[in-house]
C-alpha cells in the first residue's frame, strides 16, 4: 500500500481514490441504494396509480403535474434521511 501511494502521490491518483473511498463508505453505510431503489418503486407505483385515478374524476392536468413534481424533488432527499 505504502508503495503505491508513494508512486501515485505526484499524479494526483490518491485523491481520487480518497474521494472514492469517502463516497464509497457513505453510500454503505446509510444505505442509500437500498433507500434510494425503494423511493423509485414507490413512486413508481405512485406515478402509475396518479395515472389511473385522476382523469376517472377530471382532475386538472396541474394536479398530475405537482404530484410528478414532488416525486423528482423528493428523489435527493430519500437517501440522506436515513
Amino acid at each position: 500500500m505504502h508503495k503505491w501511494i508513494a508512486e501515485n502521490f505526484h499524479t494526483g491518483k490518491i485523491f481520487d481514490q480518497l474521494i472514492l473511498l469517502g463516497i464509497q463508505g457513505f453510500i454503505n453505510s446509510k444505505n442509500v441504494a437500498k433507500v434510494g431503489t425503494a423511493y423509485a418503486v414507490v413512486d413508481w407505483l405512485t406515478l402509475q396509480l396518479t395515472e389511473i385515478i385522476l382523469p376517472t374524476f377530471n382532475a386538472p392536468q396541474w394536479i398530475a403535474q405537482t404530484i410528478i413534481f414532488v416525486v423528482i424533488m423528493g428523489f435527493p432527499f430519500a437517501g440522506t434521511s436515513t
